[in-house]
């Protein structure tokens, strides 16, 4: 029986990914190892937006799966993509808060140096799974790893409009790192510069809604998830900040005052202004 458990635990070790060892790869010049990504809005205004990276390097993760060897590409805590099978690409991506009318466009104004490195299989996207479930494999897609196109294809995208609260949203993603899976080559751009371009029209999900004054428990929520939000602000109101406490009418009775008065208090310290 011992030597039976001794067989499984070998096995189950065998096919969990093994980290080995990681490489710092510096882009230009030198860099410190483990250096993020610095992103800056250079500007933003109704008819556009403009966005830099300036990326010093970024890291290589080896690790074996299932005797074969991979790497992994890490520029700090970024997103990746997560298209099953196709190499697992970091990148940076940014909400901006956009127009409420017209279309979005994008497109590259600007590259920085080009360092291109070879000898690097690239892991895989895999399936996500749920927390205490065995981790999914790493497969790869086959007929994208032979062929001979870059990935992603383009430097910068955008996603569909959407619409969030007071906000239309769009995701921009900018990849100052791409890779050639036929190659096994990494090519990476020192910096990247892209516009978002606002265009007249319709466009998808357009914001039919009202402008109002930004509730004080979601100037917070949009201070860190948009990434323009304080230019629009300026744009949109002329000041620095444009919010209004949200309004709160409860009706009880009058007995009923005496234990309301815990949640009135905590509400009225989240922000909101409260009448019983």
């Amino acid at each position: 029986m011992k030597v039976f458990n001794l067989l499984f635990i070998l096995i189950i070790t065998c096919l969990i990914a093994t980290p080995i060892y990681s490489q710092w790869i510096s882009i230009e010049n030198y860099s410190l190892p483990g250096s993020n990504p610095e992103v800056q809005l250079i500007s933003s205004d109704e008819t556009s937006s403009i966005i830099k990276v300036d990326l010093p390097g970024y890291m290589l993760n080896h690790f074996m799966y299932k005797d074969k060897s991979y790497y992994s590409i890490d520029i700090g805590e970024e997103a990746i993509t997560t298209e099953v099978g196709l190499p697992e690409i970091p990148h940076i991506a940014k909400i901006l808060a956009i127009p409420d009318y017209g279309s979005v466009s994008v497109e590259v104004i600007e590259t920085g140096t080009k360092s291109v490195v070879s000898g690097f299989n690239i892991v895989p996207a895999r399936n996500s799974w749920k927390e205490g479930n065995p981790e999914t494999e790493y497969i790869e897609n086959s007929d994208f790893y032979k062929n001979g196109n870059v990935y992603p294809s383009e430097i910068v995208s955008v996603d569909e409009p959407v619409i969030f609260r007071d906000f239309r949203l769009v995701r921009v993603s900018i990849f100052p790192i791409r890779y050639s899976p036929s190659k096994n080559e990494i090519e990476a751009f020192s910096s990247v510069t892209v516009k978002i371009n606002y265009l007249p029209g319709n466009g998808a999900n357009i914001k039919t809604t009202p402008q109002r004054k930004i509730a004080s428990s979601f100037d917070k929520i949009y201070k860190t998830m948009i990434f323009n939000y304080d230019e629009v602000i300026r744009s949109r109101y002329g000041i620095e900040d444009e919010t209004a406490n949200d309004l709160m009418l409860c009706i009880m009775p009058d007995s009923y005052v005496n234990t309301f008065t815990a949640y009135k208090d905590w509400k009225i310290l989240s922000g909101m202004e409260l009448y019983p």
